[in-house]
């Protein structure tokens, strides 16, 4: 239902979500280059997105993919990034840099005074828990 005046909400987006483009193929939200028109293999492309996160479309494996992939707050936050240009490792390198700052200060990383939420902060706070586990889990191993 349209209500006259008032405009329509962005449909919400969900990293790893198929959908059927204008010319009638599938993509991924995510990968917006791959289109196909098998949808098995969208489905495919989904899963493996959402199981090896949103930066990660190489067939190798590196220390973080080894141990587990990145938090989901930091992929995220590195997907925006890549999204504006940062190559995938600086993309990666400044999201985990954001969070950590955001956990210890509960600054945003934005110029002036800006603070984060209690609910926010306490989910970077997390994602560094985590990834210091990935890092320490990594080192044990060897697989760094």
């Amino acid at each position: 239902m349209t209500i006259p005046g008032v405009p329509m909400a962005e449909p919400l987006v969900i990293p790893g979500e198929i959908y059927q483009c204008d010319d009638g193929r599938f993509a991924v939200v995510g990968d917006d280059e791959f289109r196909t028109d098998d949808w098995e293999l969208a489905a495919l492309l989904s899963d493996e997105l959402f199981t090896r996160g949103l930066l990660n479309f190489s067939p190798k494996q590196n220390w973080v993919d080894k141990a587990g992939g990145l938090p989901q707050y930091i992929d995220r936050i590195a997907k925006h990034l890549h999204d504006k240009g940062y190559s995938v490792s600086h993309a990666v390198a400044t999201a985990v840099n954001v969070v950590k700052k955001a956990c210890e200060t509960g600054d945003l990383n934005y110029p002036g005074i800006q603070h984060e939420n209690i609910g926010s902060q306490a989910e970077a706070c997390a994602a560094v828990a985590e990834w210091e586990s990935l890092k320490s889990k990594a080192h044990a191993t060897g697989k760094k």
